[in-house]
């Protein structure tokens, strides 16, 4: 289930509630301990998708309220990591309709990937991307005051998102690995040295 976290039982979302820690201290109990929470498709609200935006403020009712939440789990020494999609951009976002189309990936046929449609599969070579996702983090950080970054669907050299798109302004075909390289120290940059980035 994308709607996380409505399924998890940290959000209510007739109620606006959000409850991260009661349900850490659950699993402290469970597990005998929680080293890191890691909240993965926080960004999801029911208009705009999981991917793209990441604004999914008015749905979890403010975010003062996601960022409150955050600092109880810091307080009791527990890290907060957010999960940030690195290459899908759901149609329904702002973003999706403002540049998925264009910034997307094509496969050798000249035709979008596929394996997560109906999201976009972004080309990392798009200097517009790197600058968009890059800022998109330290926006996250800044607003939410998680320290931990996970960007999703990296490490992939193979043909299977090389991109073959020649209005990009790269070569083609191109493999992701120089785009991500050049994702990946934009969003270091950005975050700045006190925060986590990890990835797949």
């Amino acid at each position: 289930n994308f709607a996380v976290p409505e399924s998890s039982g940290m959000f209510d979302p007739e109620t606006k509630k959000l409850d991260l820690l009661t349900v850490v201290k659950k699993d402290i109990e469970l597990f005998g301990g929680v080293d890191y929470l890691h909240l993965f498709d926080w960004g999801w609200d029911p208009v705009h998708g999981r991917c793209g935006d990441y604004n999914p403020w008015v749905y979890l009712g403010g975010v003062e309220n996601f960022r409150n939440q955050v600092t109880a789990v810091k307080a009791e020494k527990i890290p907060v990591g957010l999960y940030i999609e690195g290459i899908l951009v759901d149609p329904q976002s702002e973003l999706g309709k403002a540049h998925g189309e264009q910034w997307q990936m094509l496969n050798a046929e000249g035709k979008p990937y596929t394996y997560f449609a109906p999201s976009y599969h972004i080309c990392m070579r798009v200097p517009q991307w790197q600058d968009y996702l890059s800022d998109t983090y330290a926006r996250v950080k800044n607003e939410t005051g998680a320290m931990g970054f996970y960007i999703d669907e990296y490490g992939f050299s193979s043909p299977t998102y090389w991109c073959y798109n020649t209005t990009h302004g790269h070569p083609t075909p191109v493999t992701p690995v120089v785009g991500e390289r050049q994702m990946l120290r934009q969003v270091r940059t950005k975050l700045g040295p006190d925060a986590a980035i990890y990835t797949e």
